[in-house]
Order: C-alpha cells, then sequence, then structure tokens
C-alpha cells in the first residue's frame, strides 16, 4: 500500500485493469468455444478434449473473484469445478427434447467451462470502465471527500451497505458489477464505522480510498 501522509491507500481503481484483462480473455475463450461447437468437423475434438475447459476457465474465474473479493461466487466456482467434472466422468448424458443423447464432453463444457468463463467475463470485462477511470485519476479529475464514516448500515444479503462521509451517503454492493470500490462489510471492507477516510471521486463512483492510520486492509 502506499502512503500519502497520515492516510495510507487501500484501493485504487488501476488495481481493478489485470482482472478486466482477465475478464476479456476469459470473454474471447467463451465465444472460441461457441463457434468452434458450431463447426461440425472441430466439434468431435472438443468433446473428446473437454476438460482444456475447466481446465482453463476455473483459474480465470478464481483469479477475478478472488480480486474482486466475492467470496460466494469464489465457492460457487470452484464447487462447480467439481461438480461437473465429477458429473462427465460418470458418464451421465444429456438428452434433447427429440430424445437423442449428446456426445460425450457435453457435460463438461456446457457445465463446467460456460458458466465459469461466463462469471469471469461478468466481473471482469464488466468492469472496463476502470481502464479510463484511471486515467481520469491520474489526470487530477477526481473530487475529494474526507472526513469520519458514520452511519453505516450493513445491507442484508446481497443488497448494498450504505454509510456517509462529510454528509453525503454512498452505498456500495459486490453484487453490482462496477470499476469502483464496492468492497461491503460481510466481505471484507477497509471502511468501518469512525474510520477517517479520504475518498477521491469521479461522478459517484469511488476511485480511491485512503483510510488515516493503516497499514493495510482489503479492497
Amino acid at each position: 500500500m502506499s502512503a500519502n501522509g497520515s492516510f495510507h491507500t487501500v484501493f485504487d481503481v488501476s488495481d481493478r485493469i489485470p482482472e478486466v484483462i482477465a475478464g476479456w480473455m476469459a470473454l474471447a475463450v467463451l465465444v472460441v468455444i461457441v463457434i468452434i461447437t458450431l463447426i461440425p468437423t472441430s466439434r468431435a475434438w472438443l468433446l473428446r478434449h473437454w476438460w482444456l475447459g475447466p481446465l482453463i476457465a476455473a483459474p480465470m474465474s478464481i483469479f477475478v473473484l478472488g480480486l474482486e473479493r466475492n467470496w460466494w461466487f469464489l465457492v460457487w466456482s470452484i464447487a462447480w469445478v467439481f461438480f461437473s467434472l465429477v458429473m462427465e466422468l460418470r458418464g451421465p448424458k444429456v438428452r434433447w427434447a427429440g430424445g437423442g443423447e449428446a456426445p460425450a464432453g457435453t457435460v463438461g463444457l456446457m457445465f463446467g467451462a460456460a458458466p465459469l468463463l461466463f462469471v469471469a467475463a461478468l466481473f471482469g470485462a464488466g468492469g472496463t470502465g476502470a481502464i479510463s477511470l484511471a486515467r481520469q485519476l491520474q489526470a487530477g479529475d477526481a473530487a475529494v471527500v474526507s472526513g469520519q464514516v458514520y452511519d453505516y448500515v450493513e445491507g442484508p444479503a446481497r443488497k448494498s451497505d450504505c454509510f456517509s462521509v462529510e454528509a453525503r451517503r454512498f452505498c456500495v454492493s459486490v453484487w453490482v458489477v462496477s470499476p469502483g470500490f464496492h468492497a461491503q462489510r460481510q466481505f471484507g471492507t477497509p471502511i468501518v464505522e469512525g474510520a477517517t477516510v479520504r475518498l477521491s471521486l469521479i461522478g459517484d463512483t469511488i476511485v480511491r480510498v485512503e483510510v488515516a492510520g493503516t497499514d493495510s486492509a482489503p479492497d
């Protein structure tokens, strides 16, 4: 963490850029898989090597969700990988409406790789705005709000946490795809009741969080 006087940076919007890159890579892999499945001559090869899908998708998903600190989706991703592998290795068949059966490898690709790639693309590529926000922040275009955090209200499951600084109200949620700061208390946040913080804002997006007297904290 970088220090600035008595404040220490615990989040910077540029921290999102690695997951944005991973998200676009996941989206590209997902598109390639879809294209290959539409080509009969290539589809058979892909189904024989179905395990490549989860093998590529799992690290991408875990990387993006780990940076997001979205533990619910992270645990779900890991569990889903094992579930799809077990299902594929046990050999269950996917039956179409007409009574036909999908060939081996279909379960592994459809339920093992595709959802993980989608989640990685959603949270990663969905934060692409972080690139332009980082440039604006570096150019000094951000407004700054500084003071003590008060009236911190932790939202119920899948809802936003809200807090106030300098008579300005903010609400954040890990369930909303955003390039800015959106960590909540249940997932680990450096913003707590009574803490002295300095928030850099571009519009309503928090692009940097600095906390007084803190060496490090999760974003």
